[in-house]
């Protein structure tokens, strides 16, 4: 059975159509009207900063942290799709660089992305539940993750080259289309973790797992934090849309929306910015804050955000608590920000020193540290302990309540 890509690259060579010239038509952007001003269940609220989405904690069934590292054949199979979406785009440059009518590659490539799109979305709905039932281990969670990435940039770049070229009339607003289905959104998690497996340096990961849910974050020793969050309950393409159902524009009810999801990352002096997608009622809400960057896309008719990425300097982002606690030699302490946020933990010795510490978060070991020090972390999504151990086995603890 062909792959999704090589189907492409077969319809690609087999087609070898022409490119015909004309402008690449502007997409219509959706607005609305009538919006549910109540925030999502799962909506986490940061104080001074841009708020998370996630799954309700009963919706979540794993949570766990874990370092992600040299995995030679998820490196490897990431790489392969790679070159061959390289392949893929040059034979599809040849074909459109023919002097013939190219009509027919057009509906053709656009029905095979359709096709694929769809396909690529069930993969990533079968995996999230395979995980939350514990079919799927952690590191297979990752590696699939990275594939699916993978596929979809060769998915992303055939999209963007024939919108370049121009298609045919009456196309355009479909092509545009594809670019807010969630397989499609690009992931800088998923270009994170490909890093990892290629050896290019461990990622601390955070993990939070849903039936139809799955939450990443990472954060590095100076504080770079990239979060994403999908929900596939809060995506209902077949649904009539609620922005622009009364008298108002579908963009100006998805940007009040957005306002009350992110009323911080939303003050004018953000400047955020709203984009539609060709006419499927998908609208992305942006701003450049001065803790970071967030990319949200909200569905127009649940009105709640089904994608949402994160970037943020964690030593910007305000402590909302701080725990401490000294025992065994060891002082601990926890400065938390917002559940599943950035957390900072400080180990100091407070006898005679040199010992590796380990430090766990939940249960799950994130690292060990050579004596005194500090380090980055992801908190949890409900209560949760911080415990520092040393060598003898003697330890620390702290616990949080949100």
């Amino acid at each position: 059975m062909s792959t999704p890509s090589q189907r492409i690259l077969f319809l690609v060579c087999v087609l070898a159509l022409a490119l015909a010239t004309g402008a690449v038509a502007t997409a219509d952007v959706v607005v609305s009207e009538d919006e549910d001003e109540q925030k999502p269940a799962g909506l986490i609220e940061v104080q001074n900063s841009s708020n998370y989405i996630s799954a309700t904690a009963d919706n979540v069934t794993q949570e766990t942290h874990t370092s992600v590292g040299i995995d030679v054949s998820g490196a490897v199979e990431a790489d392969a799709l790679a070159l061959q979406g390289a392949h893929e785009r040059i034979a599809l440059e040849a074909a459109l660089e023919s002097p013939e009518d190219h009509t027919d590659l057009d509906r053709e490539m656009l029905e095979v992305l359709e096709a694929d799109t769809e396909s690529l979305e069930r993969q990533q709905q079968q995996l999230f539940a395979d995980y939350s039932d514990g079919d799927v281990d952690t590191p297979t969670l990752v590696r699939e993750v990275v594939r699916l990435e993978a596929t979809a940039e060769q998915y992303r770049q055939v999209r963007e080259k024939m919108l370049q070229e121009g298609v045919s009339s009456g196309l355009s607003t479909r092509y545009s289309n594809l670019a807010g289905e969630t397989p499609l959104i690009p992931s800088p998690m998923g270009s994170t973790l490909e890093a990892g497996l290629a050896g290019e340096g461990d990622v601390p990961l955070y993990v939070q797992g849903g039936s139809d849910s799955l939450v990443l974050a990472s954060v590095t020793p100076d504080g770079s934090y990239l979060r994403e969050a999908v929900l596939h309950s809060n995506r209902a393409p077949d649904e009539p849309p609620v922005f622009g159902a009364g008298d108002r524009s579908e963009a100006d009810d998805a940007f009040d929306r957005a306002e009350v999801l992110y009323p911080w990352a939303s003050a004018e002096r953000f400047r955020p910015d709203l984009r539609g997608f060709g006419n499927n009622t998908v609208y992305r809400f942006s701003s450049e804050h001065s803790h970071g960057v967030i990319h949200s896309y909200l569905d127009g008719a649940t009105t709640n955000p089904f994608y949402e990425i994160h970037e943020k300097n964690a030593l910007a982002v305000p402590v909302a608590d701080f725990s401490q606690r000294t025992d065994n030699n060891l002082r601990l302490t926890v400065e938390s920000l917002a559940p599943t946020g950035p957390m900072l933990i400080d180990i100091r010795e407070t006898g005679a020193g040199g010992e590796d510490i380990k430090v766990y978060v939940g249960g799950s070991h994130v690292d060990t540290l050579e004596g005194s020090g500090d380090l980055w972390s992801v908190q949890p999504l409900g209560s949760f302990e911080v415990t520092a151990e040393n060598e003898d086995g003697e330890d620390v603890s702290v616990f949080i309540i949100p």
